[in-house]
């Protein structure tokens, strides 16, 4: 997937191929001036987090097949706690994953709280 192919850049190529990409999301905005302060990419000051060199991240790994026994179980609330996190989604180990989780989490408290089925606008 495109985090396994994004932790092989050097930090340099991370954040700059980032800020290229936001500045095709905005192009009404100064991405390089109004983000990143004009900082060179190299500087110390950036936060480049890689999902897949984070210790914290690779906490849970599946086997084959593992993942989708164990998910309805995984994912369904306990009383009122509720989980999300990348490591509940098929795009594990990537911001994707751990977004579309979240929404998911959230639709199941709607669902629950409005006692109704929950429509999905995104």
């Amino acid at each position: 997937n495109d985090s396994t192919i994004l932790s092989l850049k050097s930090k340099k190529q991370r954040i700059s191929l980032a800020l290229r990409n936001l500045q095709l999301l905005y192009p009404e905005v100064s991405i390089a001036e109004e983000y990143a302060g004009g900082l060179d990419p190299e500087d110390d000051k950036f936060l480049d987090e890689s999902f897949l060199n984070d210790w914290s991240v690779l906490g849970i790994l599946y086997r084959p097949g593992q993942f989708l026994s164990l998910f309805p179980v995984l994912a369904k609330p306990q009383s009122q706690v509720y989980f999300a996190g990348s490591h509940l989604s098929f795009n594990r180990s990537w911001i994707v994953g751990a977004l579309e989780s979240a929404k998911r989490a959230v639709q199941q408290i709607m669902k629950k709280s409005l006692n109704q089925i929950v429509v999905d606008y995104l």
